[in-house]
């Protein structure tokens, strides 16, 4: 028999840092391992590194055309080696019209569908892009022979956007490196942590980019109203901070509270995570939330909002206020700041909770939808039944 090959689209391993990035970053990393009979060829983008994955199973091609692009959705086989009898990993919500092959598409949310506002500032680009998503999406749909998405509240509006989905629609939740484990020596990391803020006071932490879904705002307003005065707001973010930023902690008056680390490494974010009183996560809109999970696998308190992906991530093992209420937030972060033993309580919650997620289990199943979709070929809309859930 001769061997399966499998192209995966990861164009989204690049600089910038993503939760598309880190799934599709730790999965081709564990599939040649766990599928050592397949071959993988990987579609990259040009920042990416020459060797992605260095195993003798997998070869990879630069593909200059944006992942979010014309190109992707009028005519994916033009853009890199694929052929009629691999399967297609779509790694991104989109499957583009021309692809001949067996198709796997992950589904990370439907943000586009339900809330483009929270994608687009613009009003006059919103309704361009709404149309492209809609259209790549409803397009992988129709087209894919195993829909996989990262939790079960993605599940949901998926099939209530496409019932016709529910018999290939398979939940594979994300998970979190193994560098984020619980520190060895808590003294030790609170200084390493110190020396990279530039103060010894304890801290608030905010993990990532900041579009409006991700309610940065909301968690400014809620720490300089709830935190005590001698506690402080850390933002790792890429990039240097903007002046509607900066504007914003001077009307505030919490300029000399609030530090902007621009650039973290792994290792650095992973001290910074271990030593934060907790993670401020209040965000709109998520398929998933993987920096929620990233802290509670340090032991690091997780305060979110009480939306249905990040309830169910962290399923019980954290403090949620409701979406968008600033009282409700500081209310939290009121009793976080003054209750040292709940602290600990949602640290020992979160570290149990971890193990309820891992990227081996997730890159299995999926291995197991690439065989699946190779089984039946090309496919055309089908009969419905009912969504399988991890």
């Amino acid at each position: 028999m001769s061997r399966q090959r499998v192209v995966v689209d990861a164009r989204y391993v690049r600089k910038r840092p993503s939760g598309t990035r880190t799934y599709v970053e730790a999965l081709v990393q564990r599939f040649p391992r766990l599928a050592p009979g397949t071959d993988f060829h990987l579609w990259v983008h040009p920042e990416a590194p020459n060797r992605l994955v260095g195993a003798p199973n997998v070869t990879q091609e630069a593909v200059r055309a944006a992942a979010n692009g014309l190109a992707t959705l009028l005519y994916p086989h033009r853009l890199g080696d694929v052929r009629e009898s691999d399967v297609f990993h779509a790694t991104f919500n989109i499957v583009g019209f021309t692809l001949r092959c067996p198709i796997v598409t992950t589904i990370h949310d439907l943000s586009w569908w339900e809330r483009p506002d929270l994608n687009e500032p613009n009003p006059f680009l919103r309704p361009i892009e709404y149309a492209f998503y809609n259209i790549g999406i409803r397009s992988a749909l129709k087209r894919s022979n195993r829909i996989l998405t990262v939790s079960n509240a993605s599940a949901d509006k998926i099939l209530q956007l496409d019932p016709t989905g529910r018999d290939r629609l398979h939940v594979t939740h994300c998970s979190c490196g193994d560098e984020f484990v619980p520190p060895i020596d808590r003294a030790a990391t609170r200084a390493q942590a110190a020396r990279l803020i530039g103060t010894e006071a304890d801290y608030y932490l905010i993990v990532g980019w900041n579009p409006v879904g991700k309610g940065h705002d909301v968690a400014l307003q809620a720490f300089a109203a709830g935190a005590p005065a001698e506690h402080h707001l850390v933002l790792v973010r890429r990039g240097a901070p903007p002046r509607d930023f900066l504007q914003a902690l001077a009307a505030l008056g919490v300029e000399d509270r609030v530090h902007w680390v621009e650039r973290a490494t792994a290792e650095e974010l992973v001290t910074l995570m271990q030593s934060a009183l907790a993670l401020l996560q209040p965000s709109r809109y998520e398929g998933f939330g993987i920096p929620a999970l990233e802290a509670m696998a340090v032991g690091c308190p997780v305060i979110a909002s009480d939306i249905p992906a990040l309830v169910e991530v962290m399923g019980g093992a954290g403090i949620h206020a409701r979406v968008d209420d600033i009282d409700d937030l500081v209310r939290a972060i009121t009793k976080v700041s003054a209750e040292p033993a709940l602290r600990e309580e949602l640290r020992e919650k979160g570290l149990e909770r971890r193990k309820a997620f891992s990227w081996d289990r997730t890159a299995s199943a999926t291995l197991d939808a690439f065989r699946e979709a190779a089984a039946e070929g090309p496919r055309y809309p089908t009969r419905d039944a009912r969504v399988v859930r991890a």
